[in-house]
């Protein structure tokens, strides 16, 4: 039983290791951000992704998902002009869409459960005299914008916990 658990630990500590070695964390060439934003407890991760994505950053949800297993909200593409920076690469608009995932950190029926939160966003942009959407680098400001939203539930997520 002792070698069974040592396995297990073994096994979780591997996957948690190369699941941080692939994330991406924006910047670069990359149109995707994604980020781990910790843990938190259901009724914390449900109220406060509600709260941020709705009401703080004025997304409207396309579909949510909140059962026992699987807790996920996933927006609808906001359209904004574009931002200074991605004015000056010749865009006029952008959009963005979020997408903020959540599975129990361990299987046990006893007691408040506990979930590890993913956040993603993707990010496409409009050139200018174009109506057609394209993916493309997110510039430094964009990346600030999604770094806002994302260090917003972080924060949110970690001060319920205490």
């Amino acid at each position: 039983m002792l070698k069974l658990r040592y396995l297990f630990v073994v096994l979780m500590a591997g996957g948690l290791l190369a699941g941080c070695s692939g994330a991406n964390t924006g910047g670069g060439n990359e149109s995707t951000f994604r980020q781990n934003l910790g843990t938190a407890d259901r009724t914390t991760l449900v109220q406060e992704t509600r709260e941020a994505l709705l009401t703080r950053y004025g997304f409207h949800l396309e579909r949510e998902v909140t059962s026992t297993e699987d807790v996920r909200f996933e927006t609808e593409w906001k359209e904004e002009s574009a931002l200074e920076d991605e004015r000056t690469e010749g865009y006029t608009h952008a959009r963005t869409r979020i997408v903020v995932t959540a599975r129990p950190r361990n299987r046990s029926t006893s007691g408040a459960q506990s979930y590890a939160v993913r956040f993603v966003a993707e990010t496409e942009v409009q050139p200018l005299g174009s109506d057609v959407w394209q993916l493309a680098p997110m510039t430094p400001m964009r990346l600030d914008y999604i770094r806002q939203i994302s260090n917003h539930l972080r924060t949110e997520y970690s001060t319920a916990l205490r």
